[in-house]
């Protein structure tokens, strides 16, 4: 099962039109774990089939994202292809982990610090958020 190898990875690399299926089933699990009730824990139990996948995704990745509401997923077309059939190459990773391609904009408090060291780094800095 692709999601759960993603919970346990974190990062997996596949055609672009199957990640983008996939980022979908992705943000749901996160989205239902968070809400923490026998309902939705259920929910997640049908699509998280391993018990590995789902301990990490209550014991990591929910304290990571009690700040984010959504947009736990991020897709990056690599614009190459593969050659057997050409099909489009992308890579599919959760965001605000460690080992990140690229990071991911804070929230919550982080943003609020990084918005004020942006503002009195520069002048563009107070013009952006002023």
């Amino acid at each position: 099962n692709m999601l759960n190898d993603l919970v346990k990875e974190q990062r997996l690399e596949m055609t672009l039109p199957k990640a983008k299926e996939l980022q979908q089933y992705a943000e749901e699990i996160v989205f239902l774990a968070k809400k923490n009730t026998p309902y939705h824990d259920g929910l997640v139990e049908s699509m998280l089939t391993s018990p590995e996948s789902r301990r990490i995704l209550y014991e990591r990745m929910v304290p990571r994202y009690t700040d984010r509401m959504f947009h736990f997923t991020r897709v990056l077309n690599h614009f190459k292809y593969r050659f057997r059939d050409s099909a489009p190459m992308a890579t599919i990773e959760y965001v605000d982990r460690p080992g990140e391609l690229r990071p991911a904009n804070p929230v919550g408090a982080a943003r609020d610090q990084f918005v004020a060291a942006e503002f009195l780094a520069t002048p563009r800095g107070r013009r952006k958020h002023a």
